[in-house]
C-alpha cells in the first residue's frame, strides 16, 4: 500500500493484457485499517477519503488478500497466514477457501552448506 498508485497502474496494465491473471497480495495493514484508509502512501499526502477510493480500487481487482500485523508470538498454520492475527479475504468468486493448503515448510541442505527455507514456518522449529 505504500505504492499504491503505481500498484493500481501496474494491475490495471497486466489485466489488459492477461485478464486470466490472478491477484492477491500480503498487507500488514488490518482490514478495518484500510477501509478507513489509514494507511501510509510513499511521497503522496492523499486525503484519507482519496486512500479510502484507492484500497476500493485495489481490493476490486484482488482475487484475495492476507491482512494485519504479523506476530511470531502467535504461530498459525491457516492457509496463507503466518499468525493468527492476519485474516485471509476472499474479493472475487475465483477462489474458495478450500483452494488453499495448509502451511508446509521445506528445508533444503545444498551441498556447500547453505540452507534454504521456504514456506510458512511456524514458532518453535529449531532454526
Amino acid at each position: 500500500m505504500q505504492h499504491a498508485n503505481s500498484l493500481l497502474t501496474l494491475m490495471y496494465s497486466l489485466r489488459q493484457r492477461a485478464p486470466e491473471l490472478s491477484f492477491g497480495m500480503f498487507s500488514g495493514y488490518t482490514e478495518y485499517e484500510l477501509d478507513l484508509g489509514q494507511y501510509w502512501t510513499w511521497g503522496c499526502d492523499y486525503s484519507q477519503r482519496v486512500r479510502c477510493r484507492i484500497w476500493r480500487t485495489i481490493q476490486a481487482y484482488h482475487d484475495f488478500a492476507v491482512l494485519g500485523r504479523f506476530d511470531q508470538t502467535q504461530p498459525c498454520i491457516l492457509p496463507l497466514r503466518s499468525s493468527r492475527d492476519q485474516v485471509l479475504r476472499l474479493f472475487s468468486g475465483g477462489y474458495n477457501l478450500h483452494d488453499f493448503s495448509e502451511q508446509l515448510v521445506e528445508v533444503t541442505v545444498h551441498t556447500d552448506g547453505r540452507v534454504e527455507l521456504t514456506g510458512f514456518p511456524t514458532l518453535g522449529l529449531p532454526w
